[in-house]
């Protein structure tokens, strides 16, 4: 229930982005640099909230919070698991079950875009599903394997060198656009 819970803001938000067509607007490339050094600001002041939450108590109550922080993710550059992390850390989860929680919650949506994106490639040539068929495959090969490597970092440091990264990041996406 928790996991709807949270699922359902972004689900809702999504539909109507999608059918206003307001979704491309939010696609600047100015707007996303700006998105992404504001998400860093963000992770930093959150991360350095206490850690007494663990995931296995989330309540609904946090699920709905986590969910309203999903809705961030629906502005390029934010990214739907930094939100999520932000959101976790914001509500006192520890950085583990923080980025657990944001793993399972943005879970749902990324299955439904995934979903999505099968069904356009299904009307493309065989090859061309079989490709995207191999290219889901090994990104989920390697997602498994940074996932646990970022878990495994989360118990032991910050998320600092995240935050200077997103900022390059950011700071990157002002940049070039102009050169």
């Amino acid at each position: 229930l928790c996991l709807t819970l949270a699922t359902l803001p972004v689900a809702l938000a999504a539909g109507v982005l999608h059918a206003t067509g307001a979704a491309a607007a939010l696609r600047a490339p100015g707007l996303i640099g700006v998105v992404t050094i504001l998400g860093a600001v963000i992770l930093l002041l959150c991360d350095q909230r206490p850690q007494t939450r663990t995931a296995p108590g989330w309540t609904m109550k946090h699920a709905l919070a986590l969910g309203l922080w999903q809705l961030l993710a629906l502005l390029p550059g934010a990214g739907r698991l930094a939100m999520l992390t932000c959101g976790a850390r914001a509500l006192d989860y520890a950085r583990p079950d923080a980025l657990r929680l944001a793993l399972l919650i943005s879970v749902p949506p990324t299955l439904a875009l995934g979903l999505l994106a099968a069904a356009e490639a299904s009307a493309a040539p065989g090859p061309v599903v079989l490709l995207a068929a191999l290219v889901a495959l090994v990104a989920a090969a390697t997602a498994r394997t940074v996932i646990a490597l970022v878990l495994h970092l989360a118990q032991r440091v910050s998320f600092l060198p995240y935050v200077f990264y997103r900022l390059a990041l950011g700071v990157a996406g002002l940049i070039l656009p102009i050169t």
